[in-house]
């Protein structure tokens, strides 16, 4: 028999955790119950109204009851606690899972005991996951074996601790109250999502026209590499038509040229403090992760090369570029604990760090956030500084928290100003893109949660025009 509580599935999981029955129990915690609560109260009173009363009447009627009371309460906690150890508790679950998925933590309770047993369950969940906590009534008949399943929401990556179970059980006449812990500890892998990454690679594999809104070209362009013959169409290069296929079909044939395969290809991905910001379902640095990861998928499949820097005020991890789907997982595998820092975001150095490693002339896409004049000043000046030899693209993901500032009508004393804020925070904004697309760096300005789908285009379009 299968419960769960309100709102919760109960789907089945994989993986095992940590049974639980120790012969004491863990951390116990003895608290009257609403029986004992009520007849101490009723006791009291009479014990007040027993004031009026000779002392020889009232002292041993009064005495008899709370005698009774305790020595009914401590029978009561004993026979509590016996029917308590033969409760233990399993936990099952996932140990990988990827994020955007539920994990699905499913309990088993084994009760060996002689009498039912009234039970409130509380598990420590991860604190990463939704919901953070929850409870649930439990009731168990002698010799019963329960399931109860919990479905956590996994909107982030990381490790999702599961911890122990705490319990509480009720007598049977509700005098008495004992808590316990039960260890159950359980650990979720939670990694970035790459399934569309593989989805994408397989529909270009296929020749498939219906990749998830992405472009599936083969990289022709103005490359010199031969690709293909095809017949002419109008506004062809008359100096790309094969004059012998043309002699031998008796019509115009024109030749296919495709981009030079490997590249370089570097993402820059920043995890400062701004990066920490919700934005749908997840954070800034959720959504450029699985943003980096595709282009990634997309460059390894076109035969180029990819590599990976990460930073706030330090560079924290780097991947030089290398070519094959190896790297795709490498990558993913650096990716999948990073989480935001406080930090402060150091672009001149992070830049620096690049300039003494890329020797080849690169794509290095910028995925970040920028804030305050001192941090853009420093952007700017490592952006362009890096222009000169390699192609830029930045990134520059929105906060949605300013948007709602704007969108949401405030009557509040302070909501002119809050607004006016913003407004001078959107025009630097523009002001600095402005100037970076100036000096010849590629911008996408969009919201984190559509930076995908423009930043592999944009790779797709740079690539096809052979910028590199």
């Amino acid at each position: 028999m299968t419960e769960a509580p309100s709102s919760e599935s109960a789907p089945e999981a994989d993986g095992a955790g940590e049974a639980s029955g120790p012969p004491d129990l863990r951390d116990p915690c003895w608290m009257p119950g609403k029986g004992a609560v009520t007849a101490a109260g009723v006791l009291a009173g009479a014990s007040a109204a027993a004031l009026w009363l000779p002392a020889s009447i009232a002292a041993p009627v009064l005495g008899a009851g709370w005698a009774v009371l305790v020595v009914a309460a401590v029978a009561a906690g004993r026979r509590l606690r016996r029917e308590c150890r033969a409760v233990s508790v399993r936990l099952d679950g996932p140990t990988a899972s990827t994020r955007g998925e539920s994990l699905p933590a499913r309990y088993t309770f084994v009760y060996d005991g002689a009498a039912p047993l009234r039970l409130v369950f509380r598990p420590i969940l991860p604190e990463l996951g939704e919901p953070r906590a929850q409870t649930a009534p439990l009731r168990l008949a002698p010799g019963e074996t329960r399931e109860l399943t919990l479905e956590i929401q996994a909107n982030v990556r990381g490790d999702y601790h599961f911890g122990d179970v705490y319990l509480r059980a009720t007598d049977a006449l509700g005098l008495v109250r004992l808590q316990w812990r039960a260890p159950a500890g359980h650990l979720c892998a939670v990694q970035p999502d790459i399934r569309r990454v593989r989805e994408f690679l397989n529909a270009r594999g296929a020749a498939m026209p219906n990749a998830p809104h992405v472009r599936t070209s083969r990289f022709r362009g103005m490359g010199n590499d031969f690709e293909s013959l095809r017949d002419y169409e109008y506004g062809d290069d008359i100096r790309r038509i094969d004059w012998k296929a043309t002699a031998k079909h008796s019509r115009l044939i024109t030749r296919n040229y495709e981009i030079e395969h490997f590249r370089n290809i570097m993402i820059v991905l920043d995890r400062g403090r701004l990066m920490g910001a919700e934005a749908g379902n997840g954070t800034k640095l959720d959504h450029a992760i699985d943003a980096a990861l595709m282009v990634a998928g997309a460059a390894l499949g076109s035969g180029d090369q990819c590599g990976l820097l990460v930073f706030d005020h330090d560079v924290t991890a780097y991947l030089p570029p290398k070519g094959g789907l190896r790297q795709l997982t490498a990558m993913a595998s650096v990716l999948a604990p990073i989480q935001p820092t406080l930090a402060e975001s150091h672009f001149r150095r992070a830049f620096m760090y690049l300039q003494t490693r890329l020797t080849k002339r690169s794509l290095i896409l910028l995925i970040g956030d920028i804030a305050d004049s001192q941090a853009s000043q420093a952007l700017v000046t490592g952006a362009l500084t890096l222009g000169r030899r390699h192609l830029m693209v930045m990134s520059a993901l929105r906060t949605p928290e300013l948007e709602a500032i704007l969108a949401t009508p405030d009557k509040a004393p302070v909501g002119p100003y809050r607004k006016a804020v913003v407004y001078r925070l959107r025009r630097e904004r523009r002001e600095l893109l402005g100037r970076l697309q100036k000096g010849g760096v590629h911008i996408l300005d969009v919201h984190p949660e559509d930076l995908t789908v423009p930043a592999v285009n944009k790779y797709v379009e740079l690539r096809e025009m052979n910028l590199l």
